[in-house]
């Protein structure tokens, strides 16, 4: 991209812009809340068929994104084709469906009129008989003489719908929009077929495409409590089966008039359709069901170079954007900078052999930008989008490119600028690189000239905390103390070649977490009760890693919580081994700490230890067969300022928790042992530690342990050779065998509880840090 940015530089040096310094005369503009209740208000209601018998039951839902809560779109499809078991079998219980459509505002004035345009992107986790990921379809409605409160004076300037390739456009006024009025909103009617793939010699609409339910309001509300079929009209075509219809939860006047409810995992099995595309319901028996907006602004960091791209998309396709202010989340921080930036877009399928089905995400879509050629016939299904737009081949009303409306002709065929967008009047215009409607020129984004870009800007509160339905009392399925111990390296990895690397809470979770089968990554993956962890840089870290695990398997934020040793610890050391001082620096504060899931565990205030050190062989003195060891803080720490607090890394610390449903007591500690213990075992004054390990537990720790049924203890103990039974006079079990750092084993799990077999022997391979993580499932 290097040319690319000179390039830039001087383009941007001797732009003028269109409009510039010229203020609408009504240059006001619209608050948060207004712009989401204008989204809700004309958000679709969506009466979809269904294609679900032979185990498909649930596949023709919308979806979330990460509706599997594992961070990962790339394994959607693959986890899709379980969601029958899901809705009939109680399966992946923590997964979150989310039925959602994303959606962004434009908002632009013109001729002192405030207009709008109304961005929803419906999401479906998988297409065309499960082989392929993500579904694109889309929706766009145009406002006209907008005053502030939605369904107060405005007009419905045209919609279009995406049916496959083609973008299908309709006037405000024709016959085949019609709306549901409610107190709560006007909502736009429109027909979705199921995931099925077209079976030849006939093309019938498939594969989750969009048509506009022609048959008018007045007649769906008089049968939609009869026995009669369920079935609508559509542009261009007849009657079609309805299965589903999908409501707008913030929609309160249309969420009654349907009786829709929320997908969840007491609700699934009643609202899935399970029947073939071809079979009639009467339509008091269709599955009602509630969805809600979140934002197009929420998937766009996803494609960023500076992200963690690679888990969702591929290399192969990207789009350069300019942006001329960040990416900002709902707080109004920054999700991706300003400037030149790439956005990789080849979806990546990883249950494909090639890792892809050639399809690309939204920022290689032309409606993103309003870049698409309007058309009548939804019946051409290879598609006739030859606007150009992007090559600067497509041009406005007016015969301006994007490029002429910008000031920026150079990004013609080069890179997107970040408002670039094109505004379509709703006439057909039949020329291959002409369109009837507007490139909005100059500023016209900017607050001054009564402009917003909301395909930038998140407005919607992600919900972390959507949480699953309330827990039962303990199932039998529920009775497992789900322990890992970790030392997780400040979540910076060393790399054999002196680089590091920064690894995201996220990843290293998914690295580590497994199924009963030990493994990762998969829908069978579980919410664990308890991490220990080594080598954390205090509670700042502590809690956000305790979020980012409590968002994974759809929590609410602060359900996983956390216990440290200090609470912000010194700095210590110097390159810490990192090429990049910047890492380095990253590692300068350590200390130990345990994070519980307090849905599951209870903590009373007096049931947290005090700290208590280790002990070691202060460099210089004799070991003595022990006599020489020492507790390891002042005043025998070590020599020196650089590593002056070095000793805070090894503090320890425990609790004893209470397992809510059954009243169980659970001991948990967590320890990092000095390196110089791998040489010369110490505990402290004169001791050698439990059977010559170094290993001691701090007097409050003890008590806590003797009153607790469970015993768990996570050990970074910088020592090979330590005994399975080495805590067996605690009644504590050692688990796991394999090398954890490098060829060596020095993390150690001991357990007093019935520990089920591993089938990877409680150690797991993939963990991203320089140790591999440990873990045990104790039955309660």
């Amino acid at each position: 991209m290097r040319g690319l940015v000179v390039a830039l530089l001087m383009v941007m040096a001797s732009v003028t812009w269109p409009g510039a310094g010229q203020a609408a005369a009504e240059s006001w503009s619209l608050t948060t809340a207004q712009r989401q209740a204008y989204l809700s208000h004309y958000a679709p209601v969506i009466l979809k068929r269904g294609d679900e018998n032979n185990g498909r039951e649930g596949s023709d839902w919308l979806s979330n994104y990460d509706f599997d809560r594992d961070g990962d779109f790339s394994d959607n499809r693959v986890n899709w084709r379980t969601v029958g078991q899901y809705a009939t079998a109680g399966a992946n219980p923590h997964w979150r469906i989310r039925p959602t459509l994303y959606t962004a505002l434009i908002e632009y004035t013109e001729n002192g009129v405030k207009n709008l345009v109304l961005l929803y992107h419906v999401y479906n986790a998988a297409d065309k008989d499960f082989t392929e990921i993500h579904d694109w379809e889309r929706v766009e409605i145009v406002l006209r003489g907008v005053t502030g409160t939605p369904g107060a004076g405005e007009t419905v300037g045209h919609v279009t719908v995406t049916s496959h390739k083609d973008h299908v456009m309709r006037s405000g006024t024709d016959s085949a929009v019609n709306f549901m009025p409610a107190a709560t909103g006007r909502h736009l009617l429109l027909w979705q077929a199921d995931h099925s793939n077209f079976d030849l010699p006939s093309v019938n609409p498939h594969g989750h495409e969009l048509r506009f339910a022609t048959t008018p309001w007045s007649t769906i509300a008089a049968r939609m409590e009869s026995t009669s079929t369920a079935e609508v009209d559509i542009n261009n075509d007849n009657e079609k089966n309805v299965h589903y219809a999908f409501v707008p939860e913030g929609s309160a006047d249309a969420v009654a008039a349907w009786r829709a409810q929320p997908v969840t995992s007491a609700t699934a099995n009643g609202l899935a359709g399970k029947v073939d595309n071809g079979t009639d319901v009467p339509w008091q028996a269709i599955k009602r069901i509630t969805y809600e907006l979140q934002d197009l602004a929420d998937i766009v960091p996803t494609h960023w170079q500076g992200a963690n791209w690679q888990t969702h998309w591929l290399p192969d396709k990207s789009s350069d954007m300019l942006l001329e202010s960040p990416v900002t989340g709902e707080t109004g921080a920054a999700e991706v900078s300003a400037g030149l930036q790439r956005f990789y877009t080849a979806s990546r399928d990883s249950g494909e052999g090639d890792l892809t089905d050639g399809r690309e995400g939204i920022l290689s879509k032309s409606w993103f930008y309003g870049a698409y050629s309007g058309e009548e016939n939804a019946d051409e299904i290879s598609g006739s989008d030859d606007f150009g737009g992007y090559e600067g081949l497509g041009v406005d009303s007016a015969g301006r490119s994007r490029g002429a409306a910008s000031g920026d002709p150079a990004s013609h065929d080069t890179y997107w600028r970040q408002h670039d967008f094109f505004v379509h009047t709703g006439l057909v215009d039949s020329d291959d690189h002409r369109e009837s409607g507007t490139w909005l020129t100059g500023d016209w984004y900017t607050a001054a000239n009564g402009g917003f870009d909301g395909r930038w800007t998140q407005l919607f509160d992600d919900r972390p905390d959507a949480a699953p339905a309330a827990a039962s009392p303990a199932r039998a399925e529920d009775r497992v103390l789900r322990v890992y111990n970790n030392n997780i390296e400040n979540l910076v990895r060393n790399n054999a070649d002196g680089s590091c690397t920064r690894i995201s809470g996220p990843d290293h979770l998914t690295s580590m977490l497994v199924d009963d089968a030990g493994r990762t990554g998969t829908a069978g993956v579980v919410a664990p009760d308890i991490l220990i962890v080594q080598q954390i840089r205090g509670t700042g870290q502590a809690e956000a890693y305790a979020d980012q695990l409590s968002a994974k398997f759809g929590l609410p934020a602060g359900t996983y919580r956390a216990i440290v040793a200090w609470s912000d610890p010194e700095s210590w050391g110097g390159s810490h081994h990192c090429g990049d001082q910047s890492l380095g620096d990253l590692k300068k504060k350590q200390t130990n700490g345990i994070i519980y899931n307090s849905g599951r565990l209870s903590l009373a205030a007096g049931d947290v230890s005090k700290y208590w050190s280790a002990g070691w062989l202060k460099p210089g003195t004799a070991y003595d067969g022990g006599a020489g060891c020492t507790l390891y803080k002042p005043p025998d720490n070590d020599d020196g300022a650089t590593n002056e607090y070095k000793w805070k890394r090894t503090s320890a610390i425990a609790a004893r928790f209470t397992i809510k449903a059954t009243g169980t007591t659970v001991f948990a500690a967590t320890m990092h042992l000095p390196q110089e213990n791998g040489a010369n075992a110490c505990a402290g004054a004169g001791d050698t530690g439990v059977g010559g390990t170094g290993i001691h537990l701090g007097a409050d720790a003890r008590s806590l342990m003797d009153a607790s049924t469970i015993r768990v203890v996570g050990i970074d103990a910088n020592r090979t050779g330590i005994a399975a039974s080495t805590l067996a006079g605690y009644g504590m079990t050692g688990y796991g065998s394999a090398a954890t750092h490098g060829s060596r084993k020095i993390d150690y799990l001991f357990v007093l509880g019935t520990v089920r077999p591993s089938p990877i022997g409680h150690t797991v391979a993939s963990t991203k840090s320089n140790h591999l993580a440990l873990y045990g499932f104790v039955d309660f």
